[in-house]
């Protein structure tokens, strides 16, 4: 478990929250996409397995536009 508190880009503010009990993804009102937790079976989207302590942005959603 990793808890703790994280500064997000610039300018970001969250917007949406989601957890489970391996991972957690925020959606920013920017639009962009972190995400923390356990990596295995790449659910993080960072395109590897390995965990992400702290909230990472999801590359492979940069410039795509997250709706919620």
């Amino acid at each position: 478990v990793v808890s703790g508190t994280w500064r997000l880009t610039a300018g970001s503010k969250p917007k949406n929250t989601a957890a489970g009990g391996y991972h957690t993804v925020i959606s920013t009102e920017g639009g962009q996409v972190y995400a923390c937790g356990v990596g295995a079976k790449g659910r993080l989207g960072h395109g590897h397995e390995q965990p992400a302590y702290t909230p990472t942005v999801v590359e492979s959603l940069k410039g795509v536009t997250v709706a919620g």
